[in-house]
């Protein structure tokens, strides 16, 4: 940026100019990220409002298909037909969710997780991402590889590579993603990484393209450093992965040499917890009778009528409204309790928050089950501090939703469980 300015000497009776020259690159750089965070949050915003009638739509698809093989002899052919069915339905719904956790901000929701299963469950939208001129090449470790950590953060940090290495293979090649459990020993620990001495998970993920020269290489994970053509990469990518590596105590080394491809090796701690699911399963043997009285408060009329039907066909009561106006008027005119109220959260004229608490004036015990096809960040807080509320993400299997309900019913308010 150039400023001049026009100076005029009575002395000497002289013109001159003052330049002053100044450096704007870095309020340049600040201005493009700032549009670019636009952008992503009006994406976000569309995204959700699509996917929450998508799943209100799969919730359907998923839910009246599982009714019906219960009902078929697995040897009929329809049966067969029906399975197909279900599973398109989970892999437009994985789809989905895919796309809720790469449009949005998502609060830091740590869990134990299983790196071997992560990528298993990635390997359908990594292969589609790559193309049909990259080969795939999945190794898992035997045992679990246990890490803890944001499910949403790790699938982020490997899609991020993932893409970097197709784009290093523009004529195509081999992408290799390893999962397994190693030891570091204190002489490792020394002479090459920061990490202290124990057990560890590694992700391997190693391309065939390009690679990277030493220049380069050294500052791979500076924020806005990038070596693709104007408008085809922000220079944020690896410094987000490295950034979610380092927040849950990793680390991350690179290995390249032009022309011989690029291997990135990410360790994470093992994770010390034994995931709930393991200690704390649900016993699927388990009796889903009830015999309590829910209220279901549901805009999308197909969506209620599925949850209707699976509770009634468990011995429970449901008392239906299709809007939160609906649900208390004939809360007003209730002469019974309710065990339970299960509401959706995104509903015209006033949300499932806003609906509970009234309820909560009149039923201060009730427990809570809030649903959504799209939630934003602040779902957490209608759950925050009450161990007997919970929520689920649309689409909905009426199977989990049995077993959650059930669990929900046995448990006191005292419990933390969820």
């Amino acid at each position: 940026n150039c400023t001049i300015s026009p100076i005029f000497e009575n002395k000497n009776k002289q013109l001159k100019f003052f330049i002053i020259f100044e450096d704007i690159t870095y309020l340049k750089q600040i201005e493009k990220q700032l549009i670019h965070s636009q952008k992503m949050e009006t994406i976000g915003m569309f995204t959700g409002s699509i996917a929450h009638d998508f799943n209100n739509m799969l919730t359907a698809i998923i839910g009246y298909t599982d009714f019906l093989i219960e009902s078929y002899h697995n040897k009929d052919i329809l049966y067969n037909y029906m399975l197909e069915i279900k599973k398109a339905g989970k892999r437009a719904a994985s789809l989905s969710d895919q796309l809720l956790k790469f449009s949005r901000k998502k609060e830091v929701a740590p869990e134990i997780i299983n790196l071997n299963e992560l990528v298993k469950d990635m390997e359908g939208m990594i292969q589609r991402l790559i193309g049909e001129k990259i080969s795939l090449n999945i190794e898992k470790d035997e045992t679990p590889c246990y890490v803890k950590a944001d499910r949403s953060q790790l699938e982020q940090m490997i899609m991020n590579l993932v893409i970097n290495a197709h784009d290093a293979m523009p004529e195509g090649g081999t992408l290799n993603i390893e999962v397994k459990s190693i030891y570091i020993d204190k002489y490792y620990a020394i002479h090459y990484s920061s990490l202290e001495p124990g057990y560890y998970n590694l992700i391997v993920v190693s391309d065939t393209g390009d690679g990277i020269d030493e220049k380069i290489k050294k500052h791979i994970f500076e924020p806005f450093f990038t070596t693709k053509e104007k408008g085809k990469g922000t220079g944020l990518g690896l410094s987000t992965v490295y950034g979610i590596v380092k927040q849950w105590k990793g680390d991350i080394f690179v290995y390249s040499k032009p022309n011989r491809g690029t291997t990135f090796k990410i360790f994470f701690p093992n994770a010390r917890e034994i995931p709930a699911f393991i200690h704390n399963s649900f016993d699927l043997n388990q009796n889903l009778q009830g015999s309590e009285t829910i209220l279901l408060v549901e805009d999308d009329e197909t969506v209620r009528g599925l949850i209707k039907h699976t509770f009634t066909s468990y011995g429970y009561t449901v008392i239906e409204a299709s809007n939160p106006k609906e649900a208390i008027h004939i809360l007003e005119s209730l002469n019974k309790s309710i065990d339970l109220l299960i509401t959706d959260i995104v509903m015209p004229g006033m949300n499932g928050n806003e609906l509970a608490n009234k309820v909560l004036m009149k039923f201060p015990n009730i427990k809570i089950i809030y649903i959504s096809g799209y939630m934003d960040n602040n779902y957490n807080n209608y759950i925050k501090d009450r161990s007997y509320h919970i929520f689920l993400q649309k689409p909905l299997k009426p199977s989990e939703l049995l077993k959650k309900t059930r669990e929900l019913l046995n448990h006191t308010q005292k419990d933390s469980v969820f």
